[in-house]
């Protein structure tokens, strides 16, 4: 081979390898070529579909996105359920108010499908929440929060359990199996609340006092709105107070205020007593800041319970 042929082929090489740098085939290095694309939007998100909502932006990555809408009117006669437009076919769907809207729905499917003990009028119901309620409904006839399982939807599921618990509140039973069952944590937590709702006091449902060997003993118990025994923290105020023979001349012989917590209730044995009861500090002579110059004397309680109510009882007592 001449020399003329070697130096063309040496030429040809070096443009070969200069080429190749430059559009990165050799050394795998991209080229600024210093124009950024701009992200945008496509023209137009729209999926024809009125039960969508259609959006596109940056948190979407500049990519559609079609949300489905819920309770939206659509078409003719329909409302919008999970994105599917589906047609109202319930005698209460079209009622706009709320309140009107429920009343319907009590006279038409909660009370006949309760009545019914079955949930066949309640699979008529459109809406989701009604559709829920009024499973709960038949659940509470038949005392059975398990027919809530009958619903596929989870939240729907859920909102029945809820509206189960509330309606056994309502007669102060608490329903924590049903609670239990709820999957929306803010739900549950909502819905477990309804125990301190059920358990509240109301009043005090036993209270005793007497002295023995010159000590002073007394315990009380509270009661819920069914005169059950129930539990409550608060204070509880103890007043003596003794007046001369003509009712007048009114002193205070003792006088003090305790700091009480659920736990504090206990059984109390000494006094005959199996249920939760309070058991007040013995009072004792010492104890007071005056002592009696009469033969008896009145004895005042009086319970602030954290619910905001009050509940007191007398008795009088013979020193």
């Amino acid at each position: 081979m001449n020399r003329s042929v070697l130096f063309l082929i040496g030429i040809v090489a070096v443009l070969f390898v200069s080429g190749c740098t430059q559009t990165g085939q050799i050394t795998n290095i991209e080229i600024d070529t210093g124009s950024d694309v701009q992200k945008e939007c496509p023209a137009s998100c729209d999926d024809s579909n009125e039960c969508t909502a259609d959006l596109c932006d940056d948190k979407s990555d500049f990519k559609c996105r079609n949300v489905p809408r819920w309770g939206q009117e659509c078409g003719d006669i329909g409302v919008c359920q999970n994105g599917v437009c589906v047609e109202m076919t319930d005698n209460c769907s079209q009622i706009v108010a709320s309140s009107d809207a429920m009343h319907c729905y009590w006279k038409e499917y909660f009370i006949p499908a309760a009545e019914q003990e079955s949930v066949l009028l309640c699979d008529e119901i459109v809406g989701d929440s009604y559709h829920a309620m009024c499973y709960a409904s038949v659940g509470l006839e038949l005392d059975e929060p398990v027919i809530c399982e009958g619903i596929a939807d989870q939240a729907s599921r859920d909102v029945c359990y809820e509206y189960y618990a509330e309606g056994k509140a309502d007669i102060y039973i608490f329903a924590g199996d049903a609670c239990e069952k709820i999957s929306d944590a803010e739900m549950k937590s909502d819905c477990m609340m309804l125990e301190e709702v059920v358990i509240a006091p109301v009043g005090i449902r036993e209270f005793e006092v007497n002295i023995n060997y010159g000590k002073i003993y007394s315990y009380l118990t509270l009661k819920d709105r069914r005169g059950r025994i129930t539990v409550s923290d608060g204070t509880v105020r103890i007043t003596i107070m003794q007046s001369d023979d003509e009712g007048e001349n009114t002193k205070i012989l003792y006088s003090e205020t305790y700091d009480v917590e659920e736990e504090d209730f206990e059984p109390s044995p000494e006094f005959g007593k199996d249920d939760l009861s309070f058991i007040i500090p013995t009072i004792t002579a010492d104890d007071m800041v005056s002592y009696p110059t009469e033969n008896n004397g009145m004895f005042y309680l009086t319970f602030n319970a954290d619910n905001g109510l009050s509940f007191t009882r007398q008795e009088e007592l013979e020193f």
